[in-house]
């Protein structure tokens, strides 16, 4: 690569990255968020630390856990293969295998993605 063409490049790049780094750094473009409160989980909001200009200029709020039906399946020792399902209700969490005294891992899939699919990448 020629010499004047490496500056060209080097020099569009930087105009772009100055760019979007002011584009990052002013205020949001929204000034008003709109809140939505759970009387489990409290209140949440699109606005900042959920909103940024750069990263996320459009920040929704959660959708109801009714909605989602989200499932939450705990794989122990005693149920290595099969896993126990349970819910968000602490009778659910105490009448499981869980056991709060040992290593755990918690393992997110994809959102809309069943967790026994094989889509690993």
């Amino acid at each position: 690569m020629s010499k004047n063409l490496f500056f060209q490049k080097a020099c569009i790049t930087f105009v772009c990255l100055a760019e979007l780094s002011s584009l990052a750094s002013r205020p949001p473009l929204q000034t008003e968020f709109p809140e939505k409160c759970y009387e489990e989980y409290g209140c949440f909001e699109t606005g900042p630390p959920f909103h940024d200009n750069f990263h996320r200029p459009v920040s929704l709020l959660p959708f109801n856990k009714e909605f989602l039906t989200t499932k939450f399946f705990l794989f122990t020792p005693l149920n290595p293969a099969v896993p126990q399902m349970i819910d968000s209700t602490l009778m659910s969490v105490t009448n499981s295998f869980f056991n709060p005294y040992i290593q755990t891992k918690i393992i997110i899939h994809g959102f809309n993605v069943f967790p026994t699919e094989n889509n690993a990448s």
